[in-house]
């Protein structure tokens, strides 16, 4: 689970799918699940997540 979960916040971090793409690109057939697993592991939701670390650009 954690190798899934650190593959989704490489990709969410280097592309712009979405998080229902990620969560498919992962090997979750069900975006909910994907996310409330994320959240739980990482603290912090995927679009939360995306949020904090992509540097933001003037």
């Amino acid at each position: 689970m954690r190798v899934r979960i650190n593959a989704a916040c490489r990709l969410l971090t280097e592309t712009d799918h979405s998080v229902t793409g990620i969560a498919g690109e992962v090997g979750f057939y069900d975006q909910s699940h994907f996310s409330r697993t994320f959240t739980r592991l990482m603290g912090l939701s995927p679009l939360k997540y995306r949020k904090r670390h992509i540097p933001e650009t003037s």
